[in-house]
C-alpha cells in the first residue's frame, strides 16, 4: 500500500452506523493488520454534519460559484 487517506468518510441517505459496522469488520478482515491504521470508528466515519447536511452545504458552495462565474 503506498497511499493510506487520513480518514474515509461515507455519505448519503443509504449510509447508517450499521453500514458502516459491516464496512468497518470487513476492512478490518482485509486489511489483516498490513499496515497501521487510526481506530476504526474514527477513520471510517459519516460526515460530520447530521442529516445529510454536507449535501446541502455542497449545493450552496456549487451556487455560489456558479453565480460568480
Amino acid at each position: 500500500m503506498i497511499l493510506r487517506p487520513d480518514k474515509i468518510v461515507f455519505g448519503g441517505g443509504v449510509v447508517s452506523e450499521p453500514f458502516l459496522d459491516k464496512v468497518r469488520a470487513q476492512f478490518k478482515e482485509l486489511l489483516n493488520d498490513y499496515v497501521e491504521v487510526p481506530e476504526l470508528d474514527k477513520y471510517i466515519t459519516m460526515p460530520e454534519i447530521k442529516d445529510n447536511g454536507s449535501a446541502t452545504l455542497g449545493d450552496f458552495a456549487l451556487a455560489i460559484r456558479e453565480l460568480q462565474d
